[in-house]
């Protein structure tokens, strides 16, 4: 009879069953997307349908748990994007979206979602006359990045520079639309008081020659030079510093080419001139492209 206690008895390995909650993400998680705007845009929401059912409190606990990780930023970075943005664009505070997905407010990431409140909800209210102020506060825009002057350049070519050419106190639409005394927007409006209609067509895109003429405000004159820092400030020096050239983007404005309005205009095409010429483009073909005039004070002091 064989010894029964030399037999080799192989012992069963002892495996952990997968928790229920993880299954039920795992199932989740990769199918949802921007589109299934239903209940996929709320964290609280997405804990929600899964709390309908009649599980225990640990595995709820859990589920809270995995979900948040799941919709944090440096997870599933595109994926928490999507989810972002949507929030933002059925209004929800850019601030408190970031610090739920876990999205710093220094990163271009937040950038692009004051980006997307600013082409919705958010300016939408600004164009329909409400403050500045009050609305990137409640949709989580700082002041200092370049999507709240943007904001307030939506009230200007809207309803404040309107309300201003028509003689209304620009003192008075800058307060009650919320623009910052310290920000071009600002600025611009108590040039449009003096130039009437003319500086509000200009802000939108007019030629300061057409414009002035049609006004009466003759080239050369305190007017017209505050028409010409007006489309500085305003559409002129927007496309110069995304890259177009001055020298077109002068014609196309009415802006002199030999005035102190010009300079100012290739001081602004510095920034993306510069950036061509340090990723080892030449500078003389740079400033050819940019409309920068060779000989002048930004090509012979900054290229």
């Amino acid at each position: 009879m064989k010894n029964i206690s030399n037999t080799s008895v192989q012992q069963p390995i002892h495996r952990e069953a997968p928790l229920l909650s993880h299954i039920a993400i795992k199932n989740v998680i990769p199918k949802l997307s921007s589109c299934e705007t239903l209940w996929v845009s709320n964290i609280i929401e997405l804990t929600d349908e899964f709390k309908r059912f009649s599980w225990p409190e640990k595995v709820n606990n859990t589920l809270d748990k995995e979900i948040g990780r799941q919709l944090k930023s440096r997870n599933n970075e595109k994926f928490v994007f999507e989810i972002a943005s949507a929030r933002i664009e059925n209004g929800e505070s850019c601030k408190i979206v970031a610090q739920e997905h876990g999205i710093s407010i220094n990163t271009g990431i937040y950038q692009k979602l004051e980006k997307i409140a600013l082409n919705g909800p958010a300016g939408v209210r600004v164009l329909q006359g409400e403050s500045c102020e009050i609305v990137a506060r409640e949709h989580g825009m700082s002041k200092n990045n370049a999507a709240y002057r943007e904001l307030e350049m939506i009230a200007l070519k809207g309803p404040a520079g309107v309300r201003v050419s028509n003689g209304e106190s620009y003192e008075i639409v800058g307060r009650e639309h919320g623009l910052s005394k310290n920000l071009d927007a600002y600025s611009v409006l108590e040039m449009i008081a003096r130039t009437s209609l003319a500086g509000l067509r200009v802000l939108q895109g007019e030629s300061c020659e057409v414009a002035g003429r049609e006004h009466g405000i003759l080239p050369g004159s305190e007017g017209f030079s505050l028409l010409e820092k007006i489309a500085l400030k305003g559409p002129a020096g927007a496309r110069v510093s995304n890259g177009e050239s001055c020298e077109v983007v002068a014609r196309e404005h009415g802006i002199s080419t030999k005035g102190k309005t010009f300079s100012e205009l290739e001081l602004k095409a510095l920034e993306p001139a510069a950036a061509r010429v340090r990723n080892g483009e030449h500078y003389q073909i740079v400033a050819r492209e940019h409309g920068i005039s060779f000989g002048s004070d930004v090509y012979d002091r900054h290229l």
